[in-house]
Order: C-alpha cells, then structure tokens, then sequence
C-alpha cells in the first residue's frame, strides 16, 4: 500500500504532498497507524523558486498607467488602437509582477517591453488643428506691441506668459487638440483682462482721422 503524507495546518487535516513552489514551515510530525506521515505545518506559503527584484518593473507599471489615464482623458489625438497597444502592455507586465515562479531575465525583459511600449504611445504625432491658435498667437502679438495704450503690468504679465505657452503648443508637434484649445481659450481670457493705463490714444488718433476726412 503506497503511503501518503498528510499535512496538517492547525486543526485542519488534508490528504496532500508538497508542490512546485510551496513552502511549508514544519513545526512536527507523527506516524498514522495506517503508516501515513503526518506532517504539523504553523502556515503554507506559497514560493518563488529564485530571488527577483521587481520594483523597476512595479515602478514602470505605474508610470504607464499614468500615461494611459492621461491618453484616455485626452483621447482626441490618439486612436484607440494605440491605447489598446499600451492597455495590452500593462496587462502583460502584471501577471509578470504577480508570477513569484520566474525568474530575474523575465523581469528585465518585461520592464523593457512596457518601457518600449510607453515610449511608443507618448511620442505619437499627433494630428491637431493649430489654425486657431495661429490667429489667437497673431491677435495678442497685436496687443502686446501697441504703442498707442498702455496696460497695468500685471495683466500685461498675463497676456505675455499666455502667449509665450502658447508659441510653444504650437511648436510642439505632439501636443493635444485639447492642449491646442486651451491655449486659445487662456489668450482670450487674458485680453478681456487686459487693464488699461493712463490714457487710450488710440481713440484720439481715430478721432484726428474721422476729422481729417
């Protein structure tokens, strides 16, 4: 009769024997009178055969997950299949963080592929319309090289850092429709804010030319 090991966890028999990959912290053992081993166990653990140091890889699943909420959030540039691309990539990387059966080649490897995959979907040229922007740019230029008013500082101040953003989105090929509209929106909303200073020759150079017709 082929004898069996049973393990015992606290009060708790079972009819078992010792697997790939699990731990058992032994604290005793008997005979059975059946001829059974029976195995006194504290707790089961379960094991990874090799050490790995997995916190590159935990680190790059957040910063990927970052990225694609931000895709998500701002989806007006990217196709679904990109984000369906680094959706995959996170997944894939996961069960790699979960699985304590393999070892530290499997993990360098999966850090590189996501990396590899995060670095594929924020570098995407991404197809905006920067026609209004263009004009939004040119119609504050027009504001911030008058020199027939004056504003308060700080507004001009406004104006000035809305439109120096601005010049940048527009340079920056991968930026975002929703970026792009931002942008408009801030230089309008610093020209209605513009303040004006002293006294507005622009209204009398109108007047001196209505008189001279």
């Amino acid at each position: 009769m082929k004898k069996r090991i049973i393990i015992v966890l606290g009060i708790l028999i079972a009819a078992g024997g010792i697997g790939t990959g699990v731990w058992y912290h032994f604290y005793g053992n008997t005979q059975g009178k059946t001829g059974d081993s029976i195995v006194y166990v504290s707790k089961v653990s379960v094991i990874s055969g090799t050490e790995t140091d997995k916190a590159a890889l935990k680190k790059q699943i957040t910063n990927a997950q970052n990225v694609q909420k931000s895709l998500k959030q701002d989806s007006q540039g990217y196709v679904g299949e990109q984000l369906a691309m680094l959706a995959d990539a996170i997944v894939a990387a996961q069960a790699v963080y979960k699985n304590m059966n393999i070892d530290q080649t499997v993990v360098d490897n999966e850090v590189k592929a996501l990396t590899m995959a995060v670095n594929a979907v924020t570098k995407v040229k991404v197809d905006s319309d920067k026609s209004e922007l263009k004009k939004a740019i040119e119609t504050a230029d027009s504001y911030l090289n008058e020199t027939d008013v004056e504003y308060e500082a700080s507004t001009r101040e406004a104006l000035q850092r809305a439109r120096d953003k601005a010049s940048q989105v527009y340079d920056n090929e991968e930026a975002s429709q929703t970026e792009v509209n931002k942008c408009v929106t801030a230089m309008d909303n610093a020209i209605q804010g513009l303040i004006i200073q002293g006294t507005d020759r622009r209204e009398i150079k109108k007047a001196l030319t209505k008189a001279e017709t």
